[in-house]
Parts: structure tokens; C-alpha cells; sequence
């Protein structure tokens, strides 16, 4: 049998990023036709702007169960540092194991100074 990854992708267009403040929420679309049923989804989100690899990529997993039964959203368990980072999504299926992942969707994380003053 013949499986091809382009199936048991998640279409980049279909990806959102919701961000308040230092919390992070995906949104995408399930794959129309894989190729076999999906069972998760891994997420690989990467620090890009810094020069050194100080700072490992943040890889989850969420059931595909777990993604439907909160509105096919995902919110980030761990805040991030303000920066710029990439996602990607990578689906994990019955007939294909592991799929490749995306390409890439970039997202900056901005947090605000708010000075409080005590009189």
C-alpha cells in the first residue's frame, strides 16, 4: 500500500495563533483525507531569533480526541519568553506513523513594560 504524506498533513493556511500576552493558542484544520486515522497532533514550536541554540524547541502532543473536545485548540501549557518563533504541526496516524511536519509559521511574542509605581 502506498501512502503519501501530503495527506496526513495539516494544510499551513488552515494553522491560527492566538496570543495574549505570553499565552500561546493554535487553531488548525484536521487533514480532509489521511491516510489512515489520526491519533495526535505533535506541536514544534522554535525559538528563531536568538544565534545560539540556547533554548530547545517545545514539543507537545495532543490527542486528536483532546483537540476536538476543546474546539480544535491548543493552548500552550508553558508561557514563552517575549521573542520570535516558528510552529509547526506534525500529524501522527494509524497508517503513517509520523507524517513530516509543516512548514514553518512564524509568530513573535511582544510583552509590554508596565511600570508600577508605590507612593
Amino acid at each position: 500500500m502506498h501512502f503519501s504524506d501530503a495527506k496526513d498533513m495539516v494544510d499551513i493556511k488552515s494553522v491560527s495563533i492566538n496570543l495574549t500576552g505570553t499565552d500561546v493558542e493554535f487553531s488548525w484544520e484536521e487533514p480532509t483525507h489521511p491516510n489512515g486515522i489520526v491519533m495526535a497532533y505533535r506541536i514544534n514550536v522554535t525559538r528563531v531569533d536568538t544565534a545560539k541554540s540556547d533554548q530547545a524547541p517545545v514539543i507537545n502532543c495532543i490527542t486528536r480526541k483532546r483537540f476536538n473536545e476543546t474546539g480544535r485548540n491548543y493552548t500552550l501549557p508553558d508561557r514563552l519568553l517575549p521573542g520570535n518563533y516558528s510552529l509547526r504541526i506534525q500529524v501522527i496516524s494509524l497508517a503513517h506513523f509520523e507524517a513530516n511536519y509543516t512548514e514553518a509559521k512564524y509568530f513573535t511574542i511582544v510583552v509590554s513594560a508596565v511600570k508600577s509605581f508605590n507612593c
